[in-house]
């Protein structure tokens, strides 16, 4: 009976032994398991965070290179008045308004040769205009002949002068910061998101020659366009 008594107790105590082992075994698999899922997000949290911070950069390079592009042209929105030869009033006609896009870095003088150019496109385009002839359709889209005004207000405007906003080496940004600084852009200019103008170009239909003769008045008629504007 003592031999079995003793066997039953070292056989409990194994079992003892043994279940207090599984329990350890168990407790450490379980910290070891919990240890490598925040060892797991801790190696990803890094990752998802440059993932975010570099979407945050690339949306922030995004808009600056927008500004950046719109900061680097000039719009002018520009509407044609035709004044017929020796008259100190516009002609009641139509003429569609357009807009011309420049680089800030594009002389000024080069600019407005091309808009002198782009603006007998509506103006040619306009059926009710017809009757000039080439010569002197040459002669009033001379971009030196044309008198541009900046639109401050719906009755008020001011002559951009050649030689103070266009002379080289003006560009269309410093020309555009004259005419802000010298507050000849309307409020809507000013807050345009793009650098913006808004022109009334004045157009002065020559005298026609009798003999097709240009130089008879091609320069003479320079001399004769009016210095105001009404």
């Amino acid at each position: 009976m003592s031999n079995l008594a003793s066997n039953e107790s070292s056989a409990s105590a194994s079992n003892v032994a043994a279940s207090g082992i599984a329990q350890s075994i168990l407790h450490r698999q379980t910290v070891h398991t919990c240890e490598a899922s925040q060892h797991r997000l801790g190696l990803n949290q890094p990752l998802q965070n440059s993932l975010l911070l570099n979407v945050s950069d690339v949306k922030q390079k995004v808009l600056l290179l927008k500004a950046n592009a719109q900061a680097a042209k000039v719009n002018i929105d520009f509407t044609l008045q035709q004044y017929a030869y020796g008259s100190s009033k516009p002609a009641k006609r139509t003429i569609p308004s357009s807009r011309v896009t420049f680089a800030t870095v594009d002389l000024a003088t080069s600019a407005f040769k091309q808009l002198a150019l782009k603006a007998r496109g509506p103006y040619d385009s306009t059926l009710t205009l017809s009757g000039l002839s080439n010569t002197a359709l040459d002669v009033m889209f001379d971009w030196h002949r044309i008198k541009y005004c900046t639109v401050l207000t719906n009755t008020t405007v001011n002559m951009i002068k050649e030689q103070k906003y266009l002379a080289a080496p003006a560009t269309m940004e410093t020309l555009y910061g004259k005419l802000k600084q010298d507050r000849m852009l309307s409020d809507k200019d000013v807050s345009a998101k793009t650098p913006r103008i808004t022109l009334h170009m004045f157009l002065y239909v020559p005298e026609e020659p009798e003999d097709d003769d240009v130089q008879e008045f091609s320069l003479s008629e320079v001399e004769k366009i009016p210095n105001s504007v009404t």
